[in-house]
C-alpha cells in the first residue's frame, strides 16, 4: 500500500481521510498546514506517493503546496479536495494546476464518501482494495 500526505486545515475532515485511507492500508502523515506537510514531506525523503489535500488553506492553497512538494518528486501524485466546483477557484489554484502533468492529479467535489475518494486513489496510484474491487463488481 501507500503513503499519503494529508493537508486540511479542518481537524475533523483531516482525520474523517486518515480512517478512510488507513482502513484501506494506506499509511498516513497528517498535516493541518502547508509548513507541516512541507517539513513531513522532507523528513520522509520523498517516501510519500500521494499528497490529499484540500485547496482551500486559509491564506495558502493547496494546489501550491502540491506543486511545490512536485517539484521535489516528480513522480509524486496529487490529490486536490474542494467544497467549491472548479470554476470557482481562484484564478491562480487554476492557474497552477494547469502546470501540474494530468497524469498525475485528480481533484475530487466535496461532498464525497470513502468509496469516492477510494476510487480516485486508485486512479492515481493503482491501490485500490481488493475489498472495495469486489463491492464495485458487485454492483455492477
Amino acid at each position: 500500500m501507500a503513503t499519503v500526505l494529508i493537508l486540511d486545515d479542518e481537524q475533523c475532515l483531516l482525520r474523517m481521510l486518515a480512517i478512510y485511507l488507513e482502513s484501506s492500508g494506506h499509511a498516513t502523515l497528517q498535516c493541518a498546514s502547508p509548513e507541516s506537510a512541507c517539513e513531513q514531506f522532507g523528513q520522509m525523503n520523498g517516501a510519500v506517493d500521494l499528497v490529499v489535500a484540500d485547496v482551500t488553506l486559509g491564506d495558502s492553497s493547496g494546489v501550491e503546496v502540491g506543486l511545490e512538494l512536485k517539484t521535489k518528486a516528480p513522480d509524486l501524485k496529487l490529490l486536490f479536495i474542494s467544497g467549491y466546483p472548479h470554476n470557482a477557484w481562484s484564478i491562480r489554484d487554476s492557474a497552477l494546476l494547469l502546470k501540474l502533468p494530468p497524469d498525475s492529479v485528480r481533484v475530487l467535489q466535496k461532498p464525497f464518501s470513502a468509496l469516492d475518494l477510494l476510487i480516485k486513489v486508485d486512479e492515481l496510484i493503482g491501490d485500490l482494495p481488493k475489498s472495495v474491487t469486489s463491492t464495485l463488481a458487485g454492483s455492477a
